[in-house]
């Protein structure tokens, strides 16, 4: 199943044409896949990142880079298109948001903003983006299209009483999880409400906890070859030791020989004795 967004705006509705990764530092909405970046890409890239908005964290991990997102007309900043954009988001991960030459299955007309705890908020001027979005609306009742319009809290008064073509869905919704139903995308677990606190220390990936084991290994192994050769030292001494103590010479070459097998410090001893 694939899903035609459209941005609710005062203007008139905008669908999103697109959602791709770009080797970019910063994401961008695009007018009609231009070269053109709109206005609001500043607070589309604040929306993705964090800590201050929603996108990586609950889409992630996410390769090196940014979105571009496409448009087919403009987008006021303010906070409304939040919404819409999450759908997209949403759809993208599962390869279900339609493309600009694709019907889709499912038509959404989405406004509300989004908090950072994936609650969805309420926004102003519902009636007259509903008026902008008359003519669309009528487009797609003419050609049989399956139409939810999803709104924030206290917004469907203003829906039921703009006389809506028949058949056509409104759902208002609280939290960012209730669209998943909606939308029937699988995504990201979503969940209302505070999420718990991160550490405040940076998490360490994999292959630094591999190395940092490596390192220590190697190091306990350079440890235990240092304490087996002074073991071995500490024999040889105590052997020479001995044998000077009594005088013998036969047992000082039998000394002197052992220390020569006990390694390089032990050999290192007897040398030493002979000089």
């Amino acid at each position: 199943m694939k899903a035609r967004v459209y941005l609710a705006t005062t203007a008139g509705p905008v669908r999103i044409e697109r959602l791709t990764r770009e080797r970019a530092q910063q994401s961008a909405v695009c007018l009609g896949r231009t070269t053109k970046v709109l206005a609001v890409s500043a607070a589309y890239d604040a929306f993705v990142r964090q800590p201050s908005g929603v996108i990586e964290r609950e889409f992630g991990p996410l390769e090196p880079g940014a979105f571009r997102l496409d448009v087919d007309g403009p987008v006021d900043d303010g906070e409304s298109w939040q919404l819409g954009v999450f759908a997209a988001h949403m759809l993208a991960k599962d390869h279900a948001l339609a493309g600009p030459d694709e019907p889709g299955d499912l038509v959404i007309w989405l406004t509300g903003a989004v908090h950072n705890d994936l609650g969805v908020a309420p926004v102003n001027h519902i009636p007259e983006k509903l008026r902008a979005s008359e003519e669309l609306f009528a487009a797609l009742a003419m050609e049989g299209a399956k139409v939810t319009l999803v709104l924030p809290p206290g917004a469907r008064p203003h829906a039921e009483a703009g006389g809506l073509p028949a058949g056509f869905e409104i759902a208002e919704i609280a939290s960012t999880k209730e669209l998943a139903e909606i939308i029937g995308a699988g995504g990201p677990t979503l969940t209302a409400g505070p999420r718990p606190q991160e550490p405040a220390a940076i998490k360490q990936g994999p292959g630094r906890w591999t190395a940092r084991l490596m390192i220590a290994l190697v190091a306990l192994f350079l440890l235990l070859v240092i304490a087996f050769q002074a073991w071995h030292v500490w024999r040889a001494y105590d052997d020479l030791r001995q044998v000077a103590d009594s005088g013998g010479l036969g047992d000082l070459a039998s000394a002197l020989e052992k220390a020569d097998r006990s390694g390089w410090t032990g050999g290192l001893a007897a040398d030493l004795l002979r000089r």
